[in-house]
């Protein structure tokens, strides 16, 4: 039995699956931190899962698979609907999709350290390492079943067991339920391995039917149980054309900046055409045909549907197996060539990893001043203290929008909050109490919407109020910067219950 050195270089441990994961979880953390420390509002994703958290429905919005907001709920029952459960869980599905990654890049390139530095370029892109981060945790849980599609995908191609083509069926409908742009993934594997003649021979066919069951069945169940999931909530209004290219074309290029960059600097070889090589051949044709499959799929999608809100999302499925795929060029390319060039990537991309954090630190200092949605900067303690004083207590509180909505709930966590984005229904049972109506900005006048919602919904008569008035405090980190809230507050019982 041989000993090991225990001091060995870091280099050395990289080759190792337990240093890969306990790097994966030590980048979660620092994360987890980084929310935390930068602002203790919500920003406009993390607050619409605070405010859908309220209750456990099996559908909140049309369109909108409601798994994330299934695990938003029970991370703020286990949290006491504190912020930090979201952040957390945020963090949680990042490191559990890049555990499930970094297992999919060793299993096809076949080497501990190669996957690692596979998971390291996907943390170093714009689009896992800044977008999911800033933007809406549904992107973080889309991202995440996608790295699962893609363990869950090699590992029954190369396994081959029942069992494997069950997690496969699970991964699959879970999938579905976090977002149907997750679809784009598993069509374009598909699509793939029907072209790549060694991976359809290993296909088995009735473990894959019992898969396809498997999945089925869990998407079946909640179309059954929520049968309002399959109605669209599209207005018939198509967002211009042009916009939806021109947004999808900037975050397909941006997707793996800078890492991307990093590789073709140090991997020029790999850019170039390679010659055939068996089995390995057929993983890199499996990766590029999965690709361009997906690109073409969620271009047409795109187009189809027109609603241009979500054109970021749908590069997740098309460009997330990109790591494993150019790591792969570079084995092929260079099978002895030393390893100069992969520690100089890896410093790198540390030093990218640092430089977006500090990047984001910055940005949230100096940009309250400007912003156009500042919710990140609100004086909600300060607000508060105002509804407080001017006779609120608990109740229900109705807001514009889900981040204004969100971030109340955060200091009213024992009062319903609800908004017109949605019926009152999904918002939870009633709270006894006041009824608070809030809206920002300069007007005084409550907007046409927002009346018609508490008349029409409620029934509540808004000349009838008890209270009106508003507050302006200065935005945190704002240098000066005020925003002003507005409000009402309406007798006791005026929206406990919703006209059924």
């Amino acid at each position: 039995m041989v000993a090991r050195d225990p001091r060995r270089s870091f280099w050395e441990s990289l080759g190792e699956t337990q240093t890969a994961i306990s790097l994966i979880l030590l980048y979660g953390a620092v994360m987890f931190l980084l929310r935390f420390a930068l602002s203790p509002n919500l920003n406009g994703g993390e607050a619409a899962q605070m405010l859908f958290g309220q209750s456990l429905q099996w559908n909140y919005l049309p369109d909108r698979p409601p798994l994330m907001t299934w695990l938003s709920w029970a991370a703020l029952r286990l949290g006491q609907d504190s912020r930090l459960a979201l952040f957390l869980l945020r963090e949680i599905l990042l490191v559990l999709g890049l555990i499930a990654f970094f297992f999919s890049a060793r299993r096809v390139l076949g080497e501990r350290r190669r996957a690692a530095l596979a998971v390291m370029f996907l943390a170093a892109t714009f689009g896992l390492g800044w977008l999911a981060q800033a933007g809406r945790p549904d992107t973080v849980l889309l991202a995440c079943m996608c790295c699962f599609y893609l363990w869950a995908g090699t590992r029954a191609l190369l396994r081959g067991r029942y069992f494997d083509y069950a997690v496969l069926g699970l991964v699959t409908g879970v999938g579905v339920l976090a977002s149907y742009v997750f679809l784009v993934l598993p069509f374009a594997m598909s699509v793939a391995l029907a072209l790549t003649p060694e991976w359809r021979a290993r296909l088995r066919p009735v473990p894959l039917m019992a898969a396809a069951a498997i999945a089925a069945l869990i998407v079946g169940l909640y179309f059954a149980f929520a049968p309002a999931a399959a109605v669209s909530s599209h207005d018939g209004r198509h967002a211009p054309l042009a916009a939806i290219l021109g947004s999808f074309a900037i975050a397909f290029v941006l997707f793996a900046l800078p890492a991307v960059l990093i590789f073709v600097a140090l991997y020029r070889r790999a850019c170039m055409p390679l010659p055939p090589q068996d089995r390995a051949e057929s993983w890199l044709r499996f990766l590029k045909i999965t690709m361009l499959t997906a690109l073409i799929v969620a271009l047409l999608a795109m187009l189809l549907v027109r609603r241009g809100d979500a054109e970021a999302s749908w590069i997740y499925p098309v460009l997330l197996p990109l790591p494993i795929y150019l790591f792969l060029r570079t084995q092929l390319a260079q099978p002895d060539a030393d390893d100069g060039n992969d520690r100089i990537f890896v410093r790198f991309v540390l030093a990218c990893i640092v430089a977006g954090i500090g990047v984001r630190v910055w940005m949230y200092q100096t940009r309250a001043h400007d912003c156009r949605h500042c919710a990140e900067y609100w004086p909600l303690a300060r607000y508060a203290d105002t509804f407080r004083q001017a006779g609120f207590v608990t109740g229900t509180i109705v807001a514009p929008r889900p981040a204004l909505a969100g971030n109340l709930r955060l200091v009213f966590p024992e009062a319903r909050v609800v908004t017109p984005d949605a019926p009152a229904r999904r918002f939870g049972a009633p709270v006894r109490g006041e009824c608070l109506v809030v809206w920002d900005g300069n007007d005084a006048n409550i907007s046409p919407r927002l009346r018609d919602y508490v008349e029409t919904t409620y029934g509540a008569k808004l000349q009838e109020r008890a209270m009106q008035g508003d507050v302006e405090a200065a935005l945190l980190k704002g240098k000066g910067r005020r925003a002003r809230m507005n409000f009402l507050i309406l007798a006791d019982g005026a929206c406990d219950r919703p006209r059924a």
